[in-house]
């Protein structure tokens, strides 16, 4: 991974003088990515905060409409991780908690995950992001859902 120096000039709150200053930073790398809705714009184009629906319907590979009558029960607490854990386990999906970044998890980890970052969940299947948006590779990632039988 390439470093990369930022320069930046600032005024000095204590003594008003010019600072000049270098911060590193690690250069983000693009992950593989496939624009995917999963079905959304031909059945709910209005529908928003919906990434566990979309992920879900790209993981097992169904349409929107299923997918969001399986995450229908939970939907009062779409905003928690543990009625999205909930309904993903009636799918038979387990969350196995992981803590790296998402270019490192994809580097050595290949295959079908729906992986959950700080307030947002994506499909990957056969190695390539599929969501509304590509994402860098140092986002943090919380942990992944797979099929229990995997």
């Amino acid at each position: 991974m390439a470093r990369v120096y930022l320069r930046f000039t600032r005024i000095s709150p204590i003594c008003h003088h010019v600072v000049t200053a270098f911060r590193y930073t690690k250069s983000m790398k693009k992950l593989p990515f496939i624009m995917n809705d999963g079905g959304r714009e031909a059945t709910r184009p209005d529908e928003r905060l919906d990434c566990t629906v979309r992920a879900l319907a790209v993981y097992l590979g169904i349409n929107y409409l299923d997918a969001h009558k399986m995450m229908e029960r939970y939907r009062k607490d779409k905003h928690k991780s543990n009625s999205t854990r909930l309904a993903y386990a009636e799918q038979g999906l387990v969350f196995l908690p992981i803590k790296t970044t998402l270019g490192r998890f994809m580097s050595i980890f290949g295959g079908n995950y729906i992986i959950a970052v700080k307030g947002h969940v994506m499909a990957i299947k056969d190695g390539i992001i599929q969501d509304m948006q590509g994402h860098g590779s140092n986002k943090v990632v919380k942990g992944i859902f797979v099929k229990d039988n995997v």
